[in-house]
């Protein structure tokens, strides 16, 4: 099957990076968030906004990375990565040359970095934060749980 005419492919050497998102990354987050609700088939319970997804994600002032919510997002290359040492968390060079990967939406996932990099999933962390709620899952402004146990409700 040949690739649509809009879509990138990735082949023989591709770089990935995982790094820190910021406020420039939440449409992509936003739209990832909503392709996977339409393919769970719970769009009627989809309620994340680009809004919510950035007050909660990164609050004013921003805490430091993993004691809080913390946005990773992954990012493919067809060029090296020069390492952002202020948000890189890993960095890695795949060989696609047996495998090659047609994205057909590459130009709307285009990543705020710029270079052609392409991003390609993400991850948040934080033991209670809903995707699709953009949000704490207990219903209280500090997201701890009812008598401050941990865990998570999801």
């Amino acid at each position: 099957m040949a690739a649509p005419a809009n879509s990138t492919t990735f082949s023989g050497d591709v770089w990935a990076e995982l790094r820190l998102a910021d406020t420039r990354d939440v449409p992509h987050i936003h739209s990832l968030i909503n392709q996977m609700a339409e393919f769970e088939l719970l769009t009627d319970l989809f309620a994340a906004t680009e809004e919510l997804l950035t007050s909660t994600l990164f609050p004013s002032p921003t805490p430091p990375p993993f004691t809080s919510f913390t946005a990773l997002i992954l990012d493919l290359s067809p060029s090296p990565v020069v390492p952002d040492s202020s948000s890189t968390i890993a960095s890695r060079r795949f060989d696609l040359s047996a495998s090659p990967l047609a994205d057909p939406e590459a130009a709307a996932f285009a990543s705020p970095r710029g270079g052609g990099r392409v991003t390609a999933g993400f991850v948040i962390c934080f033991p209670n934060y809903s995707t699709f709620l953009s949000g704490c899952t207990w219903r209280t402004s500090s997201c701890a749980p009812p008598g401050g146990a941990a865990g998570s409700a999801e």
